[in-house]
């Protein structure tokens, strides 16, 4: 299906491109600017824990090599191959739940070292307060979200496809 997409054209980076032509990293660019800010560094601070909890033998390498391998490689093919994408990143969400996965191991990491209920819940009101400041400020259009780094909805406007 990728090979014989129906065209269309795209909103990225403040230029027009058909859906079939857009520059190699649009996908890690879209995944880095429309998920909330806490997401990314919880997903590398996951990787690292892992790589800490494998070296130290606390886990098996085939479970965390497959969740790896489930982000990387359709991302890779994407970058590589270049197929037709619209509608932002909304095709290709199947990359998620290694992204949260990390972030869960981050998390889980960070949870057996500060044993305080009040540090622990701090620390996630303010992980959880830009999604949550988003989706108040954008009710009833929250798939419009633009994370910071993109200037919010408003940096965005004009920018990227902010509504699929």
């Amino acid at each position: 299906m990728a090979d014989k997409p129906k065209l269309h054209l795209v909103l990225y980076a403040g230029t027009v491109y058909a859906s079939n032509s857009l520059p190699a990293g649009c996908l890690p660019r879209l995944l880095a600017l429309m998920l909330t800010e806490a997401v990314w560094p919880l997903a590398v601070g996951g990787m690292v824990a892992s790589a800490i909890r494998f070296a130290r033998g606390q886990i098996e390498w085939r479970s965390w090599i497959q969740v790896l391998l489930w982000l990387l490689v359709p991302c890779a093919c994407v970058v590589t191959r270049r197929p037709a994408m619209y509608d932002g990143y909304r095709h290709f969400l199947f990359v998620l739940p290694p992204v949260f996965i990390g972030g869960g191991l981050a998390l889980d990491a960070c949870w057996s070292r500060l044993r305080r209920p009040a540090v622990q819940a701090a620390i996630d009101a303010l992980l959880l307060l830009p999604g949550l400041v988003g989706i108040i400020h954008l009710h009833s259009y929250p798939d419009a979200y633009c994370n910071s780094p993109a200037g919010g909805v408003e940096g965005a406007f004009r920018r990227y496809e902010t509504d699929c």
